[in-house]
């Protein structure tokens, strides 16, 4: 990445029964450029993730609890999953979702 003095932080999302993982890093050093228009959905560019939860209600607690505010309470949509939106610390918007398992 040619980036010297980096100081950072990431975790590791691995999916059960599946080979891929997703990690989301936040760099503390070298300092970037924020974007002012990151957490408007119909930018140009990366805004978004999706991430299938199971329990949704419970995750969305525990990380209230943690002092994570989020966009929207959970919403159930017209085809059988539940959503709701929070931004991580750079401005993403990231979407739990949890489909229902007897929805066709």
């Amino acid at each position: 990445m040619n980036l010297s003095n980096v100081k950072a932080e990431y975790i590791v999302l691995g999916f059960l029964n599946h080979e891929t993982n997703l990690e989301l890093l936040t760099f503390h050093l070298p300092k970037g450029k924020k974007e002012s228009q990151i957490s408007i959905p119909n930018t140009i560019g990366y805004r978004h993730i999706a991430i299938e939860v199971t329990e949704i209600e419970e995750m969305v607690k525990r990380l209230k609890s943690k002092g994570i505010k989020f966009l929207s309470e959970v919403l159930n949509n017209l085809y059988g999953k539940k959503l709701c939106y929070f931004l991580d610390p750079e401005g993403i918007i990231l979407e739990p979702v949890e489909y229902d398992s007897s929805a066709g």
